[in-house]
């Protein structure tokens, strides 16, 4: 029986491996971190811990009082160690080192269909990190995202999805992950003796003790529920339109619509955008509409502008009408759209050749035991860990140290799962989840 089996090779997938590997975490001496308080506890820790190492027993009192932008404090731990300050705009060295310990390596497997890197290998073309290149690091040894690209100029800049996932991939090899990896689809996963079997499509099952899942939270694209929503020129991704398509309906207001838009205006379509609400209260507008934006995210911050006008307007290099507190009731076969603005008490008629409904994603859990699913829907998230909120929606409640599902024993949810969408901070998610691992392991093997 294996030790464990993670389901998503991601960058939580990969870190899950890292540390299930026996990577372990080490603060380098002499190294200065933001927080005086931490610095105070790191130096002390020292006197007990020469060579820096960190166990999970050292990591709730080092991160206590922390604050940041994760809810996880495990997270925030080594993120103030890998980068000191720099939410102050500080460049300083990391104080984060990773070391091999053959001895705390602990027998896994890692499963996805993608390669690794996960589910930036299937994103679309235009997606782009909302963070600088050096934020989507894994602590050294790793090879840099600078040495990757060439210069440390290329690395700051946000970065496009094929280089990310080119980076995970080489990330993997570097680390030895990829002896790990598994390039298969989990068809279903049955818990029964203290242990799961996890059954994958052109693989034989696996037994583990533990199991572990880092499948991101993008797995199921939410629907509207609206007539026509099937047609085959719909979508509920970014995609390429087929033929000669020159104008999109794009329905919603995040991140990925934001993509979306910008990618068919930059191929110099037109694009209708029909979105719910004020745009004030848009995750576009929240997060790009002020003039901070106007430089690092120009793109995003000149669509948060012409979202607030009802003209057609020329935007970056294609046509741009917004349909604010708007609702799409139906779809035609021949590309009509029907969508309501309830508050002008008006219908609008709008011709598309093809239509994106974006609307937000949700995780896609259905290979997990139905009683599994009943417990996990049963324990109600809590979105506060130490005085600090997620930002995104937690799915599964865990242990904030351990990440340990609250609802089953030897389950694990890591990253977007737990409330955690950047991967600046799920890559630091899973040095709890290896202890409570090898501890149960001990425990059942005594």
């Amino acid at each position: 029986m294996l030790d464990a089996v993670i389901i998503g090779a991601g960058p939580s997938g990969l870190a899950a491996s890292l540390s299930l590997s026996g990577w372990r975490p080490h603060y380098v001496a002499n190294c200065t971190v933001e927080s005086d308080v931490l610095e105070q506890k790191l130096q002390k820790h020292l006197e007990s811990s020469p060579d820096g190492l960190i166990t999970d027993s050292d990591i709730p009192d080092l991160a206590k009082g922390l604050r940041g932008r994760s809810n996880n404090p495990q997270a925030l731990l080594f993120d103030a160690l890998q980068h000191p300050g720099v939410d102050l705009g500080w460049s300083s060295p990391s104080c984060l080192e990773l070391r091999h310990d053959p001895s705390a390596a602990l027998t896994h497997v890692l499963v996805d269909p993608n390669p690794p890197g996960g589910s930036w290998h299937a994103m679309h073309e235009a997606t782009n990190t909302l963070s600088p290149g050096p934020w989507m690091e894994f602590p050294a040894p790793a090879p840099s995202l600078a040495a990757h690209l060439g210069s440390a100029e290329a690395a700051a800049e946000r970065q496009p999805r094929s280089t990310v996932a080119q980076y995970l991939e080489m990330v993997a090899g570097w680390f030895g992950l990829t002896a790990h990896y598994r390039s298969d689809r989990v068809s279903s996963v049955t818990y029964w003796d203290d242990g799961w079997t996890v059954a994958m499509a052109g693989s034989p099952p696996v037994r583990a003790r533990s199991l572990v899942l880092a499948v991101g939270a993008s797995g199921k694209p939410r629907r509207l529920g609206v007539e026509g929503e099937d047609l085959p020129f719909v979508a509920h991704r970014c995609v390429e339109p087929e033929g000669n398509a020159s104008s999109v309906l794009v329905v919603g207001a995040g991140l990925s619509a934001a993509d979306c838009i910008v990618h068919h205006l930059n191929k110099g379509r037109k694009v209708v955008h029909a979105f719910r609400g004020e745009v004030s209260a848009t995750k576009i507008a929240s997060k790009f509409g002020g003039q901070g934006a106007a430089g690092f995210y120009s793109e995003y911050h000149s669509l948060s502008r012409a979202m607030a006008h009802s003209d057609s307007t020329n935007l970056l290099g294609g046509q741009y009408e917004a349909l604010q507190n708007s609702e799409l009731r139906a779809i035609g076969s021949d590309g009509t759209c029907r969508v309501e603005l309830p508050r002008e008490q008006l219908s609008r008629e709008v011709r598309v050749d093809a239509v994106a409904v974006l609307v937000g994603m949700e995780p896609d859990l259905q290979f997990l035991p139905d009683e599994v699913l009943a417990a996990l829907k049963e324990q109600k998230p809590i979105d506060v860990h130490d005085g600090v909120t997620s930002t995104h929606p937690v799915f599964v409640e865990v242990d904030p140290f351990s990440c340990e599902a609250a609802a089953w024993p030897g389950l694990y949810a890591l990253g977007p799962l737990r409330g955690d969408n950047f991967m600046r901070f799920a890559i630091h998610d899973a040095h709890g989840a290896a202890a409570a691992i090898a501890a149960r392991a001990i425990t059942e093997d005594s």
